[in-house]
Formats: C-alpha cells, structure tokens, sequence
C-alpha cells in the first residue's frame, strides 16, 4: 500500500479515499495483526507529509491508532508504540497519558554496542527500534543522543523482552472458545490472573490510557454472536 506513494498519489482522490477507508476500519486494528498495523501509521506519516501538513484524518482513524497502540502496549512492542505516538502527533493528537513515557522507558535501556563487522547487522540489534523511540523524543522535546560517542559501527539492543500480556491474554481466551465474554470487567479476573508483574504493569497502563479500552476488548475478545 505505501509502495511509491508520491505527491502524484496523494493527490489522487481515488487513492486517497481508499487510504482513508483503510484507517478507518477501527475494528481491524482491535484484532493483532502487525503488518496492518504498520501500514496504518506508514499511511498516517505519508498523508501527513511527516508531520509537514494535517493528514485530515477522522475520528475513526484516530481510534484505529488508539487500538493499534493498546496492542502494541500489550505486546510490550515498543517499535511500533513508538510509531503509532508519532503518527497521533501528526494527526494534531496527544498520546493517550502514559504510552511516550512508557516508550522512553524502553529508550533508555538500549545498549549500544560497538562491533568490528562493519555494516553488519548483528543478531538481537533492533537499530530501528531505536530510532523510532529516538524519533518520538525529538518530536516531544526530549534529549537524545546525548554522550560522547566516537565514529564507529554500532548495534542496538533493548533490555529482554518479557512475556507479553497480549500473549497471556491471548492464550486465555482462546482456551476459553465459547465461554469467552467481550465484557471486560467480567474477563479481567480470569485473563490477568497467570500475567507476569511487568505484563499486568502494562496491562494497568493500558487499561489507565484510554477510555476506549471497554470498546478495544470487545473487538480483540472476538465474541461470535448466539444464534437464537
């Protein structure tokens, strides 16, 4: 879809209609699905002219980045968090309460590791990860790269990443099959009961970050309907 998008293409109508009924499928980004996800932002940047002009997107599309981002809370991905904040941004929108801090957390723990292969990409760097966290602190006024570093090859490693709540919670109700609920409050007990301390820390601050987390569930539960 972002596949040679230039100024041409945007100022297609047909195209970027078609971008817009992409992004506003908010129901699309309840469900984990990376690769939408991704191309949700990438649609966002390019709209936007990365951040150079409004994207005018509606209020579906910014609730699409909002589930987006509650997954990518949940899956502690904090590449594509740090991507969904920068493209609320260009949207003229502030990341729900918690979600950049939460990614300059993850920011601080890179380790930069100098290594003798010279433009190698080592096992574990995750380069892109961190530039998208470095990004988002230029974007909110955040020091970054800050240190002496001296000229050299450099591979980026985030602290481990732990075993997710979106796993957990995943397993959860797939084991639960027709006795699952799309209500949240009747599922909380029994989906965060076997979670890890940092994945129910990540589930608070998901839960704490939005208003739409009620609605979010009821999308990601993927209740079918009792037929009568």
């Amino acid at each position: 879809m972002k596949r040679g998008l230039g100024r041409a293409q945007r100022d297609d109508p047909t195209l970027v209609d078609r971008l817009h009924g992409f992004i506003d499928q908010s129901e699309t980004f309840s469900i984990p699905n990376k690769k939408a996800a991704y191309e949700l932002t990438h649609i966002v940047f390019y709209l936007s002219e990365y951040g150079r002009k409004d994207p005018g997107i509606s209020a579906d599309a910014v609730r699409s980045l909002e589930f987006a981002g509650l997954l990518a809370l949940l899956d502690h991905n904090t590449d594509l968090l740090a991507e969904i904040c920068i493209a609320l941004r260009f949207a003229g929108q502030t990341p729900p309460l918690g979600w950049e801090d939460w990614v300059f957390e993850q920011l601080a723990r890179f380790k930069a590791v100098k290594t003798e292969i010279p433009r190698k990409i080592l096992p574990g760097d995750e380069y892109h990860s961190y530039l998208m966290c470095s990004w988002l602190a230029a974007l909110s006024g955040t020091p970054l790269f800050e240190g002496a570093n001296e000229p050299a090859t450099l591979s980026f490693h985030p602290a481990p990443k732990p075993v997710s709540a979106l796993r957990g919670m995943s397993e959860s109700i797939f084991q639960m099959d027709n006795a699952r609920s799309a209500d949240w409050f009747k599922m909380r007990g029994t989906l965060t009961v076997d979670l890890s301390p940092q994945a129910y820390r990540d589930l608070q601050l998901a839960e704490a970050s939005s208003d739409k987390f009620d609605e979010f569930f009821h999308g990601f539960a993927r209740c079918t309907p009792v037929l009568k």
